[in-house]
Protein backbone atom coordinates (compact mmCIF):
# COMPACT_ATOMS: atom_id res chain seq x y z
CA UNK A 1 0.00 0.00 0.00
CA UNK A 2 2.69 2.37 0.55
CA UNK A 3 4.37 1.42 -2.67
CA UNK A 4 1.26 2.50 -4.53
CA UNK A 5 1.13 6.04 -2.19
CA UNK A 6 4.75 6.71 -3.34
CA UNK A 7 3.77 5.88 -7.03
CA UNK A 8 0.80 8.31 -7.06
CA UNK A 9 2.87 10.34 -5.32
CA UNK A 10 5.49 10.88 -8.40
CA UNK A 11 2.68 10.81 -10.91
CA UNK A 12 0.88 14.05 -9.07
CA UNK A 13 4.61 15.41 -8.02
CA UNK A 14 5.12 15.57 -11.97
CA UNK A 15 1.67 16.74 -12.76
CA UNK A 16 2.59 19.72 -10.41
CA UNK A 17 3.76 22.16 -12.57
CA UNK A 18 0.46 22.04 -14.43
CA UNK A 19 -2.21 25.27 -13.44
CA UNK A 20 -4.64 22.66 -11.97
CA UNK A 21 -2.49 21.50 -9.82
CA UNK A 22 -0.98 24.66 -8.20
CA UNK A 23 -2.80 24.23 -4.83
CA UNK A 24 -2.14 20.94 -2.41
CA UNK A 25 -4.76 19.00 -2.34
CA UNK A 26 -6.83 15.81 -1.76
CA UNK A 27 -9.33 13.99 -3.70
CA UNK A 28 -11.20 11.21 -2.61
CA UNK A 29 -12.24 8.70 -5.07
CA UNK A 30 -15.22 6.91 -4.87
CA UNK A 31 -16.26 4.08 -3.08
CA UNK A 32 -14.60 0.84 -4.52
CA UNK A 33 -11.33 2.58 -5.62
CA UNK A 34 -8.60 1.93 -3.32
CA UNK A 35 -6.62 4.68 -3.79
CA UNK A 36 -5.82 8.53 -2.08
CA UNK A 37 -4.57 11.40 -4.32
CA UNK A 38 -2.42 14.08 -2.39
CA UNK A 39 -0.70 16.77 -4.15
CA UNK A 40 2.01 18.88 -2.71
CA UNK A 41 3.45 21.67 -3.83
CA UNK A 42 5.77 24.52 -2.78
CA UNK A 43 3.14 25.61 0.03
CA UNK A 44 4.08 21.62 1.57
CA UNK A 45 7.99 21.95 1.87
CA UNK A 46 8.78 21.44 -2.23
CA UNK A 47 11.55 23.60 -3.53
CA UNK A 48 10.03 24.26 -6.97
CA UNK A 49 6.81 23.04 -8.55
CA UNK A 50 9.02 21.55 -11.22
CA UNK A 51 10.83 18.29 -10.63
CA UNK A 52 13.39 17.45 -12.72
CA UNK A 53 14.29 13.96 -11.41
CA UNK A 54 12.78 11.47 -8.85
CA UNK A 55 14.65 8.84 -7.45
CA UNK A 56 13.32 6.50 -4.54
CA UNK A 57 16.43 4.74 -2.77
CA UNK A 58 16.28 1.24 -0.81
CA UNK A 59 15.26 2.87 2.78
CA UNK A 60 12.29 4.61 0.73
CA UNK A 61 12.51 7.84 1.00
CA UNK A 62 11.38 9.50 -2.52
CA UNK A 63 14.03 11.87 -3.67
CA UNK A 64 13.31 15.21 -5.92
CA UNK A 65 15.65 16.82 -8.00
CA UNK A 66 14.27 20.50 -9.00
CA UNK A 67 15.40 23.16 -10.61
CA UNK A 68 15.78 25.42 -6.78
CA UNK A 69 17.46 22.60 -4.65
CA UNK A 70 17.41 18.73 -3.78
CA UNK A 71 13.82 17.10 -2.03
CA UNK A 72 14.06 14.11 0.24
CA UNK A 73 10.29 13.04 0.82
CA UNK A 74 9.67 10.30 3.75
CA UNK A 75 5.82 10.50 2.67
CA UNK A 76 4.70 13.28 4.78
CA UNK A 77 7.36 15.90 4.68
CA UNK A 78 10.25 17.45 2.56
CA UNK A 79 13.33 18.20 3.59
CA UNK A 80 15.31 20.39 1.19
CA UNK A 81 18.75 20.31 0.59
CA UNK A 82 20.61 23.43 -1.45
CA UNK A 83 23.91 24.50 -1.63
CA UNK A 84 23.15 26.62 1.72
CA UNK A 85 22.68 24.26 3.80
CA UNK A 86 24.89 21.12 2.10
CA UNK A 87 28.30 21.23 2.21
CA UNK A 88 29.65 20.21 -1.84
CA UNK A 89 26.43 20.57 -3.43
CA UNK A 90 27.60 22.86 -5.60
CA UNK A 91 24.51 24.27 -6.51
CA UNK A 92 20.73 24.43 -6.45
CA UNK A 93 19.93 22.51 -9.96
CA UNK A 94 19.17 18.90 -9.43
CA UNK A 95 18.76 17.55 -13.03
CA UNK A 96 19.83 13.37 -12.27
CA UNK A 97 19.92 11.42 -9.25
CA UNK A 98 21.58 7.87 -8.31
CA UNK A 99 21.89 5.74 -5.81
CA UNK A 100 25.03 3.37 -5.59
CA UNK A 101 24.61 -0.11 -4.23
CA UNK A 102 25.55 1.12 -0.37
Amino acid sequence: MLRNRFVLAIAWLLLGAFPFAANASRTIVPAGKPYVVDVWGIEDGLPQSTVISILQTHDGYLWLGTLNGLARFDGLNFTIFDESNTHGLAGSRVLHLFEDQR
